[in-house]
């Protein structure tokens, strides 16, 4: 049974984005925060636990990526209505993910690098931050620094998928 409690984490991360949605969009801010918090340290829980237990599948890795860029995209897309900053967060989130879907599809490449997990974990404080700012007018100074530091970790990120498709493409030469 254990095998199978990281993918129902993740599982449940996913079922939980309409909610994200519609708590952004009826301005029940603190109730969108306690929830972000909850998905992020799912999302940290379902990975220790799957390393834990070793119960890896390329579903609960799958599902994991989806987990994470619709969490993302979702509260990005609540942000930008209070603070057009984020739209560039969003621009490059969409970007390097299909930029990802790309390597998949096409060169079967499907590892998580270590920006790219960098990068997720710094989005997901930043959204945070920016909710809390939102609600409380408080650590804007925070804010800023984590989408500046966030949006260079984009740009590292995408930099390393790029190297990787290209590396690839030199050894299948």
């Amino acid at each position: 049974m254990k095998k199978y409690i990281p993918n129902i984490l993740t599982s449940l991360r996913i079922l939980l984005i309409p909610l994200i949605v519609y708590f952004g969009f009826t301005d029940k801010i603190p109730y969108l925060i306690i929830l972000s918090i909850i998905i992020s340290f799912t999302d940290t829980l379902d990975g220790y636990l799957a390393r834990k237990w070793e119960a890896f599948s390329t579903l609960g890795a799958k599902l994991d990526v989806i987990a994470d860029k619709a969490f993302a995209v979702a509260l990005l897309i609540v942000l930008i209505n209070f603070r057009i900053t984020f739209l560039y967060l969003l621009i490059m989130e969409v970007i390097i993910g299909l930029l990802g879907l790309f390597l998949y599809l096409k060169k079967g490449i499907d590892n998580t690098l270590l920006a790219g997990k960098l990068k997720t974990w710094t989005l997901f404080v930043s959204l945070i931050l920016g909710l809390i700012y939102y609600a409380f007018g408080i650590l804007q100074i925070t804010t800023t620094i984590m989408i500046v530091i966030t949006f260079i970790l984009q740009i590292f990120a995408l930099g390393s998928y790029i190297k990787t498709y290209l590396l690839n493409n030199k050894k299948k030469k």
